[in-house]
Formats: structure tokens, C-alpha cells, sequence
């Protein structure tokens, strides 16, 4: 709520200002996006009646008919010298849980699930081994066919030269997958690779699971391969559910490690911990698909992988991009991902477009209750790019309205200098409630907002190396609203003393709770420049309420 209508704001700005109109404007007809309803709640693993069957084979939600034993039921060798696909295909009928004792099991190449409830549980110390020189699915489904399948406490050995492998899981309705790593880094050339695992489900309403997943040396972080490289986890269009990873450790991959925004369906990523991927650590679709409570670091200082070949096309350690991949002749995904309670460090890398990014294609954006340390220079810790089609992939449209995002309770503090700790461009309607911005390096901007009508500020600080906000507008309809003020922002400038600046025109205003700056034609004499750089509010009592428009000698009043 905005302070009683008997207070008065000052707002004083710097340099070349078109500043005018500003009272008068119309109240906001539209809740603001902060007010957007609470996310579904976290699906339940079990979307359809569970059968009975005898308890202690009952798995996830997942209920099994029966059990065998690899080694002491089929004969398999738990040294690793004797491939065991044909063992396996063997065993894995209907309803059959494959228990997996402890030890080294070979493999002659892909293991095909083809039957319903199917699950291989690890029990112990429990390692499979693709060939020397693989890299395609090692445990594979049949294309969406089956459904129920499990994999449990199993690892994958990628440590011999030039191999790699991925686990593919397509249900109808659900799967569980659960205490899986990939040891070692298997290719570590610049090419494009299998991804670690490729999920879906295709029933509305079911659920997929990826728990305690790890890769800690995914691929290289410089292999982007003109998006071939390895991925950590890939939802895609044949997603029509909902997909959680939980708990979840991915680092170092060339291609994004959840790459998972191309999906009709939900992907709620949860509890993990990400380091050092490029392109993204988490990128998110529309509505129903979050991260909460997530960790993601990027520090170069940290990489264990080879020497970086290149930082030209391709690389971009970003932390989180949400998009919808719009396509032609494909109905829009709905818009609504959110970004709640998460953690991002940007120590050290060369190349950050940004560190939370409302891409091209995405529609909208929200992020609560999260934390970023931005010491990349010129690097936005918030992003909203202007949206539009991508020139390298023209078959995708400019998604459909809305274009706003949403930051509450958003802590913004770190080194960097040059640039924005937040940019704001096309995101009309755009709120920013309770907000921190501790950027005070030189040259340091604090919120920047391009082409963007109808924004709230609404409480919070920010403390800028240079300006606090800048607005900057071009093509706009006179009387357009480009900014409104709820509760008044704390401002400061560690660059600019303010009393310094000479007064080149005042404007008489009740600003109250209305917008405080407006597209107007120029209101300073012999400047057109449509930038307004504001850098203290101030409020007291007056009979007259004044906004003050401050430059410098580049203008005349």
C-alpha cells in the first residue's frame, strides 16, 4: 500500500531529461504482477491408484509384482568382464523389480526397457560400464511406450577415453529415477555429445522424478557445439507432464545443464547445486515450472576441465533463462515460471550476458526471495530482453503479451562495475517491490529501463556506483506511464553529489500515488535526448510539490 495522500515526493534527476506530464496519469487497471496467484502445489509421485502387491516391493509409488537377483537368480558376473544386456532383457519383464548386488557390470551397449513396471535397484556399491568409445543411450525406454519404469542407486562409469552415455526415460504417466552419478568426464573434446538424461512424460497429469542425480564433471563448459554439446538434463516438446529434479548436483556442462523451458508440461527443479555450466545451469518454460531453494555458482576459478579453447560464439555462463521456445504453429506456452528462494554467485567468468535472464522468447517472470552476488563487470544480475524473434532461429515468433517481470524481496549486492544490476527492456508493466541493490562500483548503474511503460518501484534501496534509475524511451504516445512509485525507494550514488548539480528547470507536480515520470515532449530546453537518469527521491511536506529536473552544462535552460 502507498503512503497516505498527504505526503509529497520529490524527484530529482540527472542529465539530459524529457521530463514532463507527470501528474495525471491513470491509475493501473491491472493487479500488478506481484499479486500473481500462488504456483500449484508440488504434484504427488503417484497420479494414479497404486495396485496392491506385496509392500516391500513397492517402490516410489511404484508397485512390483516380483524380484529377482542379477547375479545369484540369473548369473551375472559383478566383475565387469561379461557384458549382462541379454541377462537383463531377460529379466525385465511386467511388474519385475531387478535387484543389482554390489559390483562392476558391463555393458555391450544399449538396454532397452520394453515392458511396464520395470525397475533396477542398486543395492550396495553399484557401477555399470558402457563400452570403451560409446557415447548414445545406454538405458533406454521405448519412445514413450512404457510406463512405471524405476532406476535406482546406480552409477555410470564414463571414465575410460572418448565415452560418454545417457539415460533416456519416456512414460505415460510416471518414473523414478534416483541416486544416479556419472563418474568421470568421459569426451572432453569439443563435440557434440548425448545428453545425461532426456525425460518426459506424456499424460497431463503424470509425474517423472530425477532425485540425487550427480555429474560433477558433465562434459566442458566451453563445448556449446552450436547447441550439440552435452547436456545435464533435457525436457522437451514430448513433455506434456510434470517433471521434478530434486536435490540434483550438475556441473561443468557445454550446452545448459537443465535445459527444460521447450515443454508444454511443468519442470519443478528443487534443492540442487550447479556450477560452472554455460549457456544456463536452469532454464524454465511458463506456468507451473519453477526453481526453489537452489544454489548456483559461477567461478571459473573453481573449473576442473580443460583449458578454454574459446569464448566467441556460443559461450555465456548464465545462471537461469527463462523462455517459452515459442513455435510456428504450436500453441504458446502459458506464461508464469518463477525463480523463489534461490542463490546465485557470479565470482569469475569471461563472458555473462547476465545471471537471471527473462529471454527473447520468454513471456514473463518472477523472482522472490532470492539472493545474487553479481562480481562480473557489466554484467545485469537481472535481465529482461527486449522480446523478439532470434535471428539464428527465425521459424520461432515474438511471444505473445504479457512481457513483465516481477522481483520481491530481491537482494542484488557484489563488485561489479559498468552496466546494470538490473535491465528492464519492452517489460511493460514490470513491479519491483522490496527490492536491495547493493552495486556500488564504478560506472554502476542500478535499474535501467528501456522502452518499458507502466513499471513500479515500490519500497526497497538501492545504492549505485553511478545512477540509481534510468529511464530511457524512445517512439513512446505522449502521456504514457513509464514509472510509478508505491512506497518511496531509498536511493544513493556513491559517483554523483547531488547538491553540486545546478537546477536547469522545475516542474510543478502532485505526484502522490500516481506516476511520477511520464513520455512527454522534452520539458529541458535544447536537449532531446529521451534518457532520464534519476538519482535521489526525495519526500517532505509543501504546498507546492516540485520535481526537480537537474543536468549539466551540455544544456541550457
Amino acid at each position: 500500500m502507498g503512503p497516505p495522500t498527504s505526503r509529497r515526493r520529490y524527484l530529482t534527476a540527472l542529465g539530459a531529461a524529457a521530463l514532463g506530464g507527470l501528474a495525471g496519469c491513470q491509475v493501473r487497471q491491472e493487479p500488478t504482477p506481484t499479486t500473481t496467484e500462488t504456483p500449484t502445489e508440488t504434484p504427488t509421485e503417484t497420479p494414479t491408484q497404486t495396485p496392491a502387491g506385496p509392500p516391500e516391493l513397492l517402490r516410489h509409488g511404484i508397485q512390483f509384482s516380483r524380484d529377482v537377483d542379477l547375479v545369484a537368480d540369473l548369473g551375472a558376473d559383478p566383475t565387469g568382464t561379461e557384458p549382462i544386456n541379454a541377462l537383463l532383457t531377460t529379466a525385465a519383464t511386467a511388474g519385475t523389480l531387478i535387484r543389482v548386488p554390489e559390483g562392476r557390470y558391463q555393458l555391450d551397449g544399449r538396454f532397452l526397457f520394453e515392458a511396464d513396471t520395470v525397475g533396477l535397484l542398486g543395492e550396495g556399491d553399484v557401477t555399470f560400464v558402457p563400452p570403451t568409445g560409446f557415447d548414445s543411450i545406454l538405458l533406454d525406454t521405448n519412445g514413450g511406450v512404457h510406463d512405471e519404469i524405476v532406476i535406482e542407486n546406480i552409477d555410470i562409469d564414463l571414465s575410460a577415453p572418448d565415452t560418454t552415455a545417457g539415460i533416456r526415460i519416456q512414460a505415460r504417466s510416471r518414473f523414478h529415477v534416483e541416486d544416479v552419478e556419472y563418474l568421470g568426464r568421459g569426451v572432453d573434446t569439443i563435440s557434440g555429445q548425448v545428453s545425461a538424461f532426456l525425460l518426459s512424460v506424456s499424460d497431463p497429469d503424470g509425474v517423472g522424478t530425477l532425485r540425487r542425480a550427480v555429474s560433477k564433471q558433465g562434459s566442458r563448459i566451453d563445448a556449446y557445439v552450436n547447441g550439440n554439446g552435452r547436456i545435464a538434463v533435457w525436457v522437451g516438446w514430448d513433455n506434456k507432464g510434470t517433471i521434478r529434479i530434486e536435490e540434483c548436483d550438475f556441473r561443468e556442462f557445454g550446452n545448459n545443464a537443465c535445459y527444460t523451458s521447450r515443454t508444454p508440461g511443468k519442470v519443478q527443479i528443487v534443492d540442487s547445486y550447479f556450477l560452472n555450466n554455460n549457456a544456463s545451469s536452469i532454464r524454465l518454460g511458463g506456468k507451473g515450472s519453477y526453481a526453489e531453494n537452489c544454489t548456483i555458482e559461477i567461478d571459473l576459478s573453481k573449473y576442473t576441465g580443460p583449458p578454454l579453447e574459446t569464448t566467441e560464439t556460443g559461450f555465456n555462463t548464465r545462471a537461469i533463462v527463462v523462455e517459452t521456445g515459442v513455435q510456428l504453429n504450436v500453441p504458446a506456452i502459458e506464461p508464469g515460471a518463477e525463480i523463489r528462494n534461490c542463490t546465485v554467485l557470479a565470482r569469475d567468468s569471461p563472458k555473462s550476458q547476465s545471471l537471471i535472464e527473462l529471454s527473447p522468447q520468454g513471456r514473463s517472470m518472477i523472482v522472490r526471495d532470492t539472493t545474487i552476488v553479481c562480481d562480473l563487470d557489466d554484467t545485469p544480475a537481472i535481465r529482461r530482453a527486449k522480446p523478439g524473434e532470434l535471428p539464428w532461429r527465425p521459424y520461432q515468433q515474438i511471444p505473445p503479451e504479457p512481457h513483465w517481470i516481477s522481483l520481491d524481496n530481491v537482494t542484488i549486492t557484489g563488485t561489479a562495475r559498468g552496466g546494470e544490476a538490473i535491465r528492464i527492456e519492452g517489460g511493460t508493466d514490470s513491479a519491483i517491490s522490496n527490492c536491495t541493490i547493493e552495486q556500488p562500483g564504478a560506472g554502476r548503474d542500478g535499474i535501467r529501463f528501456i522502452d518499458t511503460v507502466g513499471c513500479l518501484i515500490d519500497g526497497g534501496t538501492i545504492d549505485a556506483g553511478r545512477y540509481p534509475i534510468t529511464i530511457q524511451y524512445s517512439g513512446l504516445a505522449d502521456g504514457q506511464c513509464l514509472l510509478e512509485l508505491g512506497d518511496l525507494p531509498e536511493l544513493t550514488s556513491q559517483e554523483l553529489v547531488i547538491e553540486a548539480i545546478p537546477v536547469l528547470h522545475e516542474l510543478a507536480a502532485e505526484l502522490l500515488d500516481a506516476c511520477i515520470v511520464t513520455a512527454a515532449p522534452p520539458y529541458v530546453s535544447g536537449t532531446h535526448e529521451s534518457v532520464i537518469r534519476i538519482a535521489d527521491i526525495r519526500e517532505e511536506t509543501s504546498s507546492e510539490p516540485t520535481v526537480r529536473v537537474y543536468g549539466d552544462v551540455l544544456f541550457e535552460a
